[in-house]
């Protein structure tokens, strides 16, 4: 069973106030020596309008937050498919600002995990006790978060959104869509404390690297 913040796996990620970086790689897909038009998709094609379930939102303990962390199972699998809202100062719609309520579209700089600043991923089929996702890692590329608030909760509403699979590189944080798998979610309304953490643990598991300007 999924633990209620997401810790049971040994692989935690920190964030470092002052130049970290505030994501760490993912992991690959299991995909074998298949093409990527042959495998089948991780991802539900279609979530419709589901219900948060095991929510986590964390944030780093600088007054004004460089990054929040924000995520919630989609279903109730032993392998679930985690949907993530990650918020990062500096990169797309908080490129000259705080991060702060807004309706951000998903479509422009916040399709690419290089550029995004509200960051829309999918982990399909995550695995608590390997620490791995092997379904693939979608990223939203159509639809709009309209973020209503972000402390004390972190509340909003993701409406038409679609995800597609991509890979991150590692280095650069660079995401290229992959194969043809995508999903939507019809609308999606979230409401849930953050917590504020030194150490900035977000969700027990690997996330892609954002690097820093």
């Amino acid at each position: 069973m999924r633990a209620a913040i997401l810790r049971t796996s040994s692989l935690l990620i920190t964030f470092a106030a002052c130049g970290g970086d505030g994501k760490t790689t993912p992991d690959a897909r299991l995909l074998g020596d298949a093409p990527a038009d042959a495998r089948p998709c991780g991802a539900t094609p279609q979530y419709g309008m589901p219900t948060p379930m095991n929510e986590i939102a964390t944030r780093d303990a600088d007054t004004m937050p460089e990054s929040i962390y924000y995520e919630s199972a989609l279903n109730a699998d032993p392998q679930y498919d985690a949907l993530t809202i990650q918020l990062f100062k500096g990169y797309g719609a908080f490129e000259k600002g705080e991060i702060e309520p807004k309706l951000i579209p998903l479509n422009t700089v916040e399709a690419q995990f290089e550029t995004c600043g509200a960051c829309v991923v999918l982990y399909a089929d995550y695995d608590d006790a390997t620490g791995e996702t092997l379904g693939g890692t979608y990223l939203a590329s159509g639809g709009s978060l309209n973020l209503q608030g972000v402390s004390p909760n972190i509340k909003g509403l993701l409406l038409n959104t679609r995800l597609v699979e991509v890979m991150i590189d590692d280095d650069t944080g660079v995401s290229t869509p992959i194969g043809e798998c995508a999903t939507e979610i019809s609308s999606f309304a979230f409401d849930f404390p953050v917590t504020t953490e030194t150490t900035f643990v977000g969700g027990g598991k690997p996330r892609p690297r954002k690097l820093r300007r």
